[in-house]
């Protein structure tokens, strides 16, 4: 990474909460290239930052702006915390590009400040798969989940390293983004405990919470339904809740949606000296 890039200081930095999942958005101009290491610099100096992602142009016209996550991957609570600055917490809504969607997506703020976006996922049923017996597979655009639900493993394992070495059987740690859910189905609510690894900034995070996470819970439920998921209350390690829409039909998923609060905690200049 440029020396000058580690000692500058960057004028345009915000840090948001989006039920948990600590982000940082940063709109300086920054290279492609660059913003790995600059994201792992940021991260570093914040150990709270979970994630770090950056303000672009975006390409596509109709779109208000573009997020690229630190390692190109897709990540729903980054997209909620974008449409939730662009929108300024106000009800409407906007559309964003996002590195691992193919499509532009919508975030809309609701009048009782719930933000929602849509995620992008695979239209084939399956997209999830029951795999080794007891581990689902969600195949997201963007990332891919292991769904496994605790009361099949050891009460007093090591989830981090469980979760390091299903990735590593499973071959998922060439992927741009992956994850391990270790899920408790409290029905109606679903607890998560997310694991996740990020390929290009080779981090490796129990996440507070997990937009990605819920979406492919939704999933997972609908398939196993064989229904559609309307409002799924889905738990999160800061204890906030993400709601989980997803609709199919008998050959296909249709769309699935997120929604949950965001909160800005810090706006201003972040130095990296």
């Amino acid at each position: 990474m440029n020396r000058k890039i580690i000692s500058k200081t960057l004028n345009q930095v915000y840090v948001l909460l989006p039920g948990g999942n600590i982000t940082t958005l940063v709109e300086d101009k920054i290279s492609r290239p660059l913003q790995p290491a600059l994201a792992k610099k940021i991260m570093k100096l914040k150990p709270e930052v979970e994630q770090v992602g950056f303000i672009e142009k975006p390409k596509n016209g109709k779109a208000a702006a573009r997020l690229q996550m630190m390692g190109g991957e897709f990540c729903g609570n980054s997209t909620r915390c974008l449409g939730w600055l662009l929108l300024e917490g106000k009800p409407g809504k906007v559309k964003l590009e996002v590195s691992g969607a193919e499509k532009l997506l919508e975030v809309e703020i609701n009048k009782k400040g719930n933000v929602k976006t849509e995620m992008p996922i695979k239209s084939t049923l399956s997209s999830v798969q029951k795999i080794k017996d007891k581990y689902w597979i969600v195949f997201l655009k963007g990332i891919t989940q292991v769904i496994i639900e605790e009361c099949l493993i050891p009460k007093r394992v090591n989830r981090r390293k469980l979760a390091s070495k299903i990735l590593d059987i499973l071959d998922l740690k060439q992927l741009e983004a992956a994850g391990v859910l270790f899920i408790k189905n409290q029905n109606p609510k679903i607890f998560m405990d997310p694991f996740i690894w990020v390929r290009d900034v080779k981090t490796f995070f129990n996440e507070t919470a997990c937009a990605s996470g819920a979406a492919a819970v939704g999933l997972w439920q609908a398939k196993k339904r064989k229904s559609s998921v309307n409002n799924l209350e889905v738990i999160q390690p800061s204890k906030n809740s993400i709601f989980v829409t997803v609709k199919k039909n008998k050959s296909k998923f249709l769309n699935a949606w997120i929604k949950g609060p965001v909160k800005l905690l810090y706006k201003g200049s972040l130095s990296l000296a």
